[in-house]
C-alpha cells in the first residue's frame, strides 16, 4: 500500500493531480487506485488511510474530479477569449467534446441542476448557433449605425464572415428556413433582402435627382 501511495504522490507531481487514467501505462497503478475508491465505498477502508490520500488531493469520484477540471479550462479559456464558444476546430480536443457533452447531457435531461447552473455563472452557450446569429446580429447593427444601410459586402475587409452571413440570411429567407421573429428583426434595421433590386432603386433614384437638376 505505501509504494502504491507513493506512486501515486509521484504521478500527481509529475501530472498535477491523481486522476490516474485507465489508458496510464502503469496498469498496477490503475488498478490501485481504482481499488481504493471501491473499499472507501463500500466501508472497508482504513480511516487512517482515507486520511492520508486526502492529504494528497486524491479523487474519490474521478467522474466528479474530471468534471471540476473541465469546468476550470472553460474558465482559463473564457479568460482568454471572451466567451465560452469553444469550437470542435479548438487545440484542446477533448474541451472542445466535453463542451459538446455539457450541451447533449442538458438536452437529454442528465446534467445536473447544480452543473447547469455553475455552467450558466461562466456564461456558458447552450445554443451555440442562436448565440452566434444573435452575435452576427450586433454586428450588422452596428455596421448600419455606421454606413447606414445594411449592404455588407462579400468580402468586406473589416469583417469578411459578416458579408457572409449577411448572405446566408438572404438564402435561409427564400429557401423559408428563417424563422419569423429573425426575419422581423432584420426588417427593423432596414436589412435588404434583394441587394440587386436594392442597388437598381438607388440608382433610379439618382438618375431621378439628376433629371430634375439638368432636364434630361
Amino acid at each position: 500500500w505505501e509504494a502504491y501511495l507513493q506512486k501515486l504522490v509521484a504521478y500527481k507531481k509529475e501530472h498535477g493531480d491523481c486522476l490516474v487514467p485507465k489508458s496510464w501505462q502503469d496498469k498496477q497503478l490503475v488498478a490501485w487506485v481504482k481499488t481504493q475508491r471501491r473499499s472507501k465505498k463500500s466501508g472497508k477502508l482504513d480511516p487512517n488511510k482515507i486520511k492520508r490520500l486526502d492529504e494528497i488531493g486524491f479523487a474519490w469520484d474521478a467522474h466528479e474530479e474530471i468534471w471540476e477540471a473541465y469546468l476550470q479550462k472553460l474558465a482559463d479559456y473564457k479568460d482568454k477569449n471572451g466567451d465560452c464558444l469553444v469550437t470542435q476546430s479548438w487545440k484542446d480536443k477533448q474541451l472542445s467534446t466535453w463542451v459538446r457533452r455539457q450541451r447533449f447531457f442538458k438536452k437529454s435531461g442528465e446534467l445536473d441542476s447544480n452543473k447547469i447552473k455553475r455552467l450558466d455563472e461562466i456564461g456558458f452557450v447552450w445554443d451555440p448557433i442562436e448565440e452566434l446569429w444573435e452575435i452576427n446580429f450586433q454586428k450588422l447593427v452596428a455596421y448600419q449605425q455606421e454606413f447606414g444601410d445594411c449592404l455588407v459586402p462579400q468580402g468586406w475587409k473589416e469583417d469578411k464572415q459578416l458579408g457572409s452571413w449577411v448572405n446566408r440570411q438572404r438564402q435561409l429567407k427564400e429557401k423559408g428556413k428563417l424563422s419569423v421573429d429573425k426575419i422581423k428583426r432584420l426588417d427593423e434595421i432596414g436589412f435588404v433582402w434583394d441587394p440587386i433590386e436594392e442597388f437598381w432603386e438607388i440608382n433610379f433614384q439618382k438618375l431621378v435627382a439628376y433629371q430634375q437638376e439638368f432636364g434630361d
